[in-house]
């Protein structure tokens, strides 16, 4: 086997405790081996949170920092979605919301990221090699609380001191059957500048905050209007330098008819001629009046990695056979939408061709530097 990244000081997040170790990761495994000695361990047996995880059963993973308690200020976690636990039974394959979670929280947040891009790079080598070995290794003793629910845990436990050091005794844990509460509501504060009229609303900023990484649904993240015609003029230069500073962007287009769309980005636009992109990206389309379901998401599928495109004559997200769920024009006038197997979209404009009413980029932007 080759060698292994190490990240040492690991705590694998089961349901009842957070268990002290060692993460190895090789190209087509992870590996977690538990401290012999901690004081969570029932009658000292560490050998029962010993983890394998075959790369091949990961259907996607992500680095997610948070604020906590304690003398860095900051809690870094790496979060696995698994279709398997034990290499045989499965969950419905590219499916993350009926998938088993595997959470780590890692000591240096430049372990947890490393960690996170070699995984994502081994999974999309291992869908494109898929005949270079057959037996699954996946050995995972307990699935997890995603890592919202892990961070909850450990703050309340650190708020009361009689759960401090403690755990129940380990019992099987179904993703189904875990216990945690939804956050509560968090404010969205928008920083719309000089522009009296926004195009995004608060009601479509709460409505996509669900959509978003963990980190950024805390109550430190502004939403700062960082382009728009209407204050930057249709300039292509000037939307890629004014939103070069953004990791994560929402990007909104209103058409000549009304339709409301778009897309998150947690990725920086650039223009670059090339396809890139996060897993966690995924476009929409949003009617707000007289129907049901106002935000209709579409996340990443899976099936390219087609996920951002842009240069200097257009913008867009999504591709395939040649189309893009949607692309902007240079002159910021003009723009196409289509389905797209990047994310198994429909037509998200009124129409494949459309004018463009309105376009407008938010960055996101963390005041206490966790994006």
């Amino acid at each position: 086997m080759s060698e292994a990244t190490t990240a040492k000081c690991v705590q694998y997040c089961t349901p009842h405790a957070k268990v002290s170790g060692t993460l190895l990761v090789f190209p087509r495994i992870l590996c977690f081996q538990p401290d012999a000695v901690q004081p969570c361990l029932h009658n000292g047996n560490a050998s029962e949170y010993n983890l394998k995880l075959d790369v091949r059963d990961i259907l996607t993973c992500g680095a997610m920092s948070l604020p906590e308690q304690s003398a860095s200020g900051i809690a870094h976690y790496l979060q696995i979605h698994v279709k398997t636990l034990d290499g045989h039974t499965s969950t419905a394959l590219h499916c993350v919301e009926r998938s088993w979670c595997v959470v780590f929280q890692i000591q240096c947040r430049d372990e947890q990221r490393t960690i996170a891009n070699m995984l994502l790079t081994s999974v999309d080598r291992i869908k494109q090699n898929t005949g270079e070995y057959q037996a699954s290794e996946t050995s995972v003793p307990f699935a997890c609380l995603d890592c919202l629910a892990a961070y909850e845990m450990h703050e309340s436990a650190l708020q009361d001191p009689k759960k401090r050091g403690s755990c129940s005794q380990p019992r099987e844990a179904k993703l189904e059957e875990m216990p945690g509460s939804a956050p509560a509501p968090v404010p969205v504060k928008l920083v719309a500048g000089d522009v009296g009229r926004p195009l995004l609303t608060t009601l479509l900023a709460e409505s996509l905050l669900d959509y978003l990484p963990v980190n950024l649904r805390l109550p430190c993240v502004e939403w700062v209007l960082s382009y728009t015609p209407k204050a930057h003029g249709t300039s292509m230069s000037t939307l890629y330098r004014n939103v070069a500073d953004y990791n994560s962007t929402v990007l909104i287009i209103c058409d000549s008819n009304g339709q409301v769309f778009g897309g998150f980005a947690n990725d920086t636009w650039e223009p670059g001629s090339r396809f890139y992109g996060a897993s966690d990206a995924f476009v929409f389309s949003f009617k707000p009046e007289g129907v049901s379901e106002p935000l209709l998401v579409y996340p990443w599928s899976s099936v390219n990695n087609y996920i951002m495109y842009s240069d200097h004559s257009t913008i867009s997200m999504g591709g395939g056979n040649g189309h893009h769920a949607f692309a902007v024009c240079h002159d910021l006038l003009r723009g196409s939408s289509a389905p797209t197997p990047t994310f198994s979209n429909p037509i998200l404009a009124s129409a494949d061709e459309f004018v463009v009413k309105d376009i407008e980029i938010w960055g996101l932007q963390d005041s206490a530097g966790l994006c």
